[in-house]
């Protein structure tokens, strides 16, 4: 027998581009489109016939592992990469199908199988982040599914049991990483509010909150509940339950705001001094709610309190101007200078610049004081220079600039990228810009450079754009 020259076709030309002529065809020519009608037709979705629930999650399944019955996990010796572009043609299909039941009435069964294939999806989101696949995880279907599940529920006929399952299985699919891009609470939010009492929600927040593994799963819990408590106006069972859990630091922000807009600011105090201690305790030293502390003082015009607050987070702080600025405020203006000179001297500001200190010494005029500290710079004067060459005079400008000058050769102590050469001729121009002895700084630099690396071309090519 003659091989069939179908044959040499089928094996020789993709599925996807018979798919697509056979489509064509169907819709011109009326008896080819009956014989598919005809041949096919048990195949598709009716209302008269129950769908096979059974088969339906099998080809859910199938379609992730359509290759092999079990390609094992990532970390077995056996492990193959799955086809992420033919799982998103196959969900793509399945969608469809769930989408032509829903018309059918099957409105049950097609919430169930959505949410059963959103958990598919998400059971095989660890192979899709181990497979070197560039695949659109877009592709796979996922908010279609959610948005046929909102239109699903919308249009009614579905039990509470039911109703209630999905929302615990999107509250579920909501801490997960497949999913961190979509937005699941607020179906699970309108569920549940449309079918629980109070007090069965409250059970299901503290429930979570209960069985919450991670501390950050624990504290968003714990904020769930108590923003749902304070909104049904429960405020004595809000700050119960912060009085039994006083370690989640969440809960205590939202007490002491509590406290604040009562103007309870003793008990606001104390909290944050309570917090404060447990921090130290468990971590050695926090300076967590010592801002909330400095507004409380200032809210009641603490004086005495402000200034010890505020110079406690100006020398432990990580921006001490923020805190300079409240210090100013408070501290008598004769005694101010004095006392800010004894308080910088206090704090570390490291070796390298501190655009903080700069910006205090530049706002209190202290000019002289700017300069000397620019002249103990190791390293990094460049741009403190550009920034504040204009408060200078001459004598200033021209000790600065054997600092900035040292500074441009020791970054070609070594050879660069040629993208750092553009950068150091960008900055040699904007060099010459600051004043006429940043000028001709900056023109003596180019020379030196040309004439001691010539072997550097990408260097010598870049000095070319200083001529321009």
């Amino acid at each position: 027998m003659k091989d069939n020259p179908l044959d040499n076709l089928f094996e020789l030309i993709p599925e996807s581009d018979i798919y697509a002529f056979c489509k064509k065809l169907a819709y011109q020519d009326e008896k080819v489109g009956n014989a598919l009608l005809k041949h096919f037709k048990k195949k598709l979705p009716s209302a008269e016939v129950v769908p096979d629930r059974k088969g339906l999650e099998k080809e859910i399944d199938k379609c992730f592992n359509h290759t092999y019955p079990s390609r094992g996990s990532y970390y077995d010796d056996g492990y193959e990469e799955v086809d992420w572009e033919r799982v998103g043609k196959d969900l793509k299909r399945l969608v469809s199908k769930l989408h032509q039941l829903k018309d059918l009435g099957h409105k049950t069964l097609v919430a169930e199988l959505a949410m059963y294939t959103l958990q598919e999806i998400d059971r095989n989101f660890e192979d899709y982040l181990f497979d070197d696949y560039d695949f659109d995880f877009d592709d796979l279907h996922a908010e279609e599914l959610r948005d046929l599940l909102i239109d699903t529920l919308n249009s009614g006929k579905i039990s509470k049991e039911v109703q209630l399952a999905v929302a615990d299985g999107l509250d579920k699919l909501s801490h997960s990483l497949a999913f961190d891009h979509i937005d699941f609470n607020s179906i699970v939010q309108d569920i549940r509010e449309e079918l629980l009492t109070d007090d069965e929600r409250i059970g299901i927040l503290r429930r979570k909150f209960e069985e919450a593994f991670r501390d950050y799963e624990k504290h968003s819990a714990a904020r769930h509940l108590w923003d749902y408590l304070m909104e049904l106006g429960r405020r004595d069972e809000a700050v119960a339950f912060y009085q039994q859990h006083k370690e989640i630091t969440d809960l205590r922000d939202r007490y002491v705001e509590l406290l604040e807009k009562e103007s309870n600011y003793k008990e606001a105090l104390q909290a944050l001094d309570e917090g404060i201690a447990l921090e130290r305790q468990k971590y050695g030293g926090s300076l967590r709610w010592e801002n909330d502390k400095l507004r409380i003082y200032e809210k009641v015009g603490d004086q005495k309190n402000i200034v010890k607050q505020a110079e406690k987070l100006f020398l432990e702080g990580y921006s001490p101007k923020e805190y300079y600025t409240h210090l100013k405020k408070a501290v008598d203006p004769d005694k101010w200078p004095d006392y800010l000179r004894k308080l910088i001297k206090k704090r570390s500001f490291g070796i390298g610049f501190n655009s903080d200190l700069a910006e205090i010494y530049h706002k209190e005029g202290w000019i002289e004081e700017l300069f000397q500290y620019l002249k103990k710079l190791e390293y990094g004067i460049f741009q403190p220079f550009c920034q504040y060459v204009k408060l200078f005079d001459d004598s200033q400008r021209a000790e600065l600039l054997l600092l900035v000058e040292q500074d441009f050769r020791r970054g070609l102590t070594y050879t660069r990228p040629r993208k750092e050469y553009h950068e150091l001729t960008s900055e040699l121009i904007t060099l010459r810009k600051t004043c006429s002895l940043g000028a001709k700084s900056a023109q003596k630099l180019v020379d030196e450079f040309r004439a001691a690396y010539q072997k550097r071309p990408a260097l010598i090519e870049e000095l070319r754009r200083f001529d321009k």
